[in-house]
């Protein structure tokens, strides 16, 4: 049986003679209109591809495992589970009818002239009956992404312009693709129909005598709306179809997540006279044709304002409306094809028109405030929950940076980065204090102790501040109790994470450069830090000059020893039953250390580990990263309140525990703004294993310190 004939029933023979040269000119349309994105961007088509090219042939297998993951498999958008079914729906059902549609037209106009069937007999009804589940499936994608739009409206979505007529585009293509599916069957009923299911159902409410004249008019109408939604592709919502993929293939492969860009490197720039640093950005002229794609890939969908923890908190930030604000400079149309990038961008959109911008940078201009430059919290929970894998703490850093280039800056800020300068600490204390507690507690350094396996950089927090000098010593007991071969750094400075953080790349790399010379012949030890901000500048920032340490947290060394028997632990704090564990920013989400805190938790006696309902990679950021820990912006709520509660709420624990200084810092300002010092105690998980470390091991340690001291 060959079914080919079933398909362009009542169709003149010359119809096949006009698709093909109609097609033509939408797919111009089309290739237009990528041609003008591309000019945007200040590159052109041809020499895009051939950077597309060089990278394949770099990185070409793990670049296409990054599509694959995130652009086909939707990795990211199946989080939420109703967005997630409905992308694939739509998604999955437009991909089986695109190659439905395509092998349809080889069959009819190639295969069939060379006396090739493919489409017959069981091949022809599997064909029918996975192109009518196909169908339904992308008819209803299409109805609930419409429900969600117009009915439920959530308020991280905004309604743009096109959102709604693509959608109802696309849900006309489907459902008229279904209606010619039944005018077929009701005007020629054959004994295989069934297979066609959708169709059938369609078939029996057609009236057979209406379809000779009905079918080619719909037919045309149908084939109509399908090259339109061709030629608009590069036009609306959905260049992100292409914008998506492209982006996340260009994207550098082998860079952590934590770390940050490097926009000039002075040792290079003390080599060439006539190099100039780029500040940051001012505007999107100041981007590479990459950065400018990303931020076409935006789709607008909210779920990164969703998990943003600034915005939550009522600050002025939204990386929403900060990529869209940056996208719209970027798509202001060029007076002619022959205008560079550089001359479009001098255009700003606005809600209802094109206009020239009168400032001189994207703050001017209106795209963003100061404010929400500062708001940034830097936790990367926009980036982990973006499905157009977007970076935007890029931007937030970079605009940070042009605003130091300007000196625009916050006294506070100003003060900070005078403090770390002077005393190498953003504390204001004397540098001579870092240590010198430590030192007179018989802690040996290193210069003491040339044979230490570990070196335990205490860092600025753990150094200076009074909550956190209590961790930093019951680290210190804990791995004296474990017999760890141990030494810390008598001139241990700050290592420069909160200068880079607020965007003075200069002075963050003049620190480095120093702390790079002070620690490069120890180079072969282990360098153990309780910081997570530490913990990302000596393993990813300062590869950037040439040093590379091993670094491990301090809770990656407690789960090791507490798994290998050398701690043993005994239960004598009565407030150990339930514990929530609170994932710090930059250990989980931006490093990947989940289980080794967790770990550490299950193997206290008498402790119960409860989850709270935002953990690992959704986790609610504490308030204090990219800088916001020494200055205040204007908010609605206190970050570190709004995460206690949601925490309280969700867990109901007995102690938070903790594994950062700052988030310990944040939380336990919190529990005394919210009331919470006699329900809830907050404790960085080095002290819950030191109170509960047995009395044998407690005496060791103790005279294990007397003996260094002595």
């Amino acid at each position: 049986m060959d079914a080919v004939r079933e398909f362009l029933p009542f169709m003149p023979k010359a119809a096949g003679a006009v698709i093909y040269p109609l097609s033509l000119v939408f797919i111009g349309v089309m290739a237009y209109g990528f041609y003008r994105r591309f000019l945007r961007y200040g590159i052109r088509p041809q020499a895009a591809l051939a950077e597309l090219v060089a990278d394949a042939k770099e990185t070409g297998m793990a670049r296409l495992r990054n599509v694959v993951s995130l652009g086909l498999l939707h990795k990211k958008i199946t989080r939420r589970p109703f967005a997630g079914a409905f992308h694939w729906f739509i998604y999955g059902g437009m991909l089986l009818l695109t190659l439905g549609t395509m092998t349809v037209a080889l069959q009819q106009d190639l295969l069939s002239h060379i006396g090739v069937t493919v489409l017959k007999n069981g091949t022809y009804f599997f064909f029918e009956f996975a192109l009518d589940t196909a169908a339904l499936f992308f008819v209803a994608g299409c109805l609930m992404a419409l429900g969600r739009r117009l009915l439920a409206k959530p308020d991280y979505l905004e309604n743009t312009r096109d959102a709604v007529p693509v959608l109802l585009l696309l849900l006309f293509l489907g459902v008229s693709g279904l209606l010619l599916e039944g005018m077929r069957l009701a005007a020629h009923p054959v004994a295989w129909g069934g297979y066609s299911y959708v169709g059938s159902i369609f078939a029996a409410f057609v009236p057979a005598a209406a379809v000779p004249s009905a079918y080619p008019v719909l037919w045309w109408v149908h084939l109509f709306a399908a090259l339109t939604m061709l030629a608009i592709v590069p036009f609306t919502k959905l260049f992100h179809i292409v914008a998506i993929p492209v982006h996340l293939f260009l994207e550098t492969i082998g860079v952590p997540k934590a770390k940050l860009s490097m926009p000039f490197n002075l040792m290079e720039m003390a080599e060439d006279d006539d190099a100039e640093p780029q500040m940051g950005i001012a505007t999107v002229k100041d981007l590479d044709w990459k950065r400018c794609l990303e931020l076409d890939a935006c789709i607008n969908c909210g779920r990164c304002e969703r998990v943003c923890p600034a915005h939550v908190a009522g600050r002025e930030l939204s990386p929403r409306l900060l990529v869209q604000g940056l996208k719209k400079t970027l798509q202001a149309p060029p007076v002619s094809l022959g205008m560079k990038r550089a001359e479009a961008s001098d255009f700003v959109l606005d809600e209802d028109s094109v206009e020239e911008g009168e400032g001189a940078d994207v703050f001017t201009d209106g795209v963003i405030t100061e404010n929400a430059a500062w708001s940034c919290l830097n936790c990367g929970a926009c980036m982990e929950e973006c499905p157009a894998s977007i970076h935007h703490v890029e931007y937030t850093l970079d605009l940070r940076r042009h605003l130091f280039s300007k000196g625009e800056i916050m006294d506070k800020q100003a003060a900070l980065l005078s403090a770390v300068e002077r005393n190498g600490n953003p504390y204001a204390m004397p540098s001579y204090e870092r240590m010198e507690w430590l030192l007179d507690d018989g802690i040996p350094d290193i210069e003491d102790n040339p044979d230490a396996d570990y070196i335990f950089w205490v860092g600025c927090a753990g150094a200076y501040g009074q909550r956190n000098q209590e961790v930093t010593r019951a680290i210190i007991r804990v791995l004296q109790a474990a017999g760890v071969n141990f030494a810390i750094l008598a001139e241990e400075k700050c290592c420069g994470e909160v200068v880079k953080r607020l965007g003075e790349e200069g002075r963050f790399q003049l620190l480095a450069m120093e702390n790079v010379q002070y620690l490069e012949p120890y180079a072969d030890k282990t360098f153990i830090t309780a910081c997570p901000h530490c913990y990302n500048t000596l393993l990813h920032e300062y590869k950037d000059f040439g040093l590379e340490l091993k670094v491990i947290h301090h809770t990656e060394l407690l789960a090791q020893l507490v798994q290998e028997g050398k701690l043993p632990l005994a239960a004598k704090d009565a407030k150990l039953a339930h514990i929530a564990y609170h994932d710090p920013c930059n250990l989980g989400r931006m490093n990947g250390i989940y289980d080794a805190p967790r770990t550490v938790i299950e193997k206290l006696p008498g402790a119960s580990l409860v989850e709270p309902e935002k953990c690992r990679d959704t986790s609610f950021c504490c308030g204090a990263g990219g800088g916001n820990a020494w200055f205040n912006v204007p908010e609605k709520e206190k970050v570190s309140s709004l995460r206690l509660r949601e925490i309280k709420e969700s867990a109901h624990p007995d102690v938070l525990a903790v594994a950062c200084p700052y988030c310990l810092a944040m939380f336990d300002d919190a529990v005394k703004t919210e009331g919470m010092e006699k329900e809830l105690a907050v404790k960085d998980i080095a002290e819950l294993i030191a109170d509960c470390l047995s009395a044998d091991k407690t005496e060791e340690s103790d005279g294990e310190m007397l003996t260094a001291s002595s």
